[in-house]
């Protein structure tokens, strides 16, 4: 069943039958703190059953509402990887998380432009990383050390010459924009995105323009930060 975007819920028979494919998913279900960190684990077990199928349906229509080109920014299959960018070309830039990229052939790692890595959670989920606490305790999840966070951003300088940071809350903002200081990154085999960007402080996103980083924020979070009003 899905609630929101950031939100399923799983019956009992449910659980079981998908936990013989995805032992460690069904484990560990209930832990917000993995599910958060595994992410393309998650994407993987609602992606299983059509595979790369609904592509088409979708880009079409994507298309009848006068959309024709789009960023899939978590491509996770060979199978996705050619159908994007051979039916595609020219409408798709492809996009993959670092552990999913390097688990793809050779032609679909070409087809792939860029990485994507993810800092916080969401705030439906309580889980983007604030510097104050939400109304019921608690300040989120950095999913990354300041260390961890560079070493993964090198990794992306090497793979790749464009990353996507994922970054909601204005604490993994901070984190993001600091860290990319210390690297004195973005830089010529590496240009960058943060999405999101929601709780940013005009400090923040001073220094973010100061380093040539791109702030990809999406005009429905105004009101969602007004939705989510019962958790800040």
């Amino acid at each position: 069943c899905n609630v929101s975007l950031h939100s399923f819920r799983i019956s009992g028979p449910a659980l079981r039958k998908f936990s013989a494919r995805f032992p460690e998913l069904a484990a560990h279900i209930d832990d917000q703190a993995w599910v958060e960190r595994n992410l393309n684990r998650i994407f993987e077990l609602f992606t299983a059953s059509g595979g790369a199928g609904g592509i088409p349906a979708y880009m079409a229509r994507l298309a009848s509402l006068g959309i024709w080109a789009a960023d899939d920014m978590l491509v996770c299959s060979d199978e996705a990887a050619a159908l994007l960018s051979r039916k595609y070309a020219g409408r798709v830039m492809l996009w993959s998380e670092p552990e999913c990229y390097e688990e793809l052939g050779a032609a679909a790692k070409a087809a792939v432009g860029g990485l994507k890595i993810f800092t916080d959670g969401a705030l439906g989920a309580r889980t983007a990383a604030l510097t104050r606490n939400y109304k019921s305790g608690g300040k989120g999840l950095l999913l990354h050390s300041d260390a961890e966070l560079a070493k993964i951003i090198r990794k992306a300088a090497r793979l790749t010459n464009r990353l996507a940071i994922h970054a909601i809350g204005d604490a993994a903002l901070e984190q993001t924009v600091a860290v990319l200081e210390r690297l004195a990154i973005p830089r010529k085999d590496l240009r960058v995105r943060i999405e999101h960007a929601q709780l940013i402080t005009p400090a923040q996103a001073r220094r973010a323009k100061k380093l040539g980083a791109g702030l990809c924020m999406q005009p429905n979070f105004s009101s969602d930060s007004v939705c989510y009003a019962d958790r800040l």
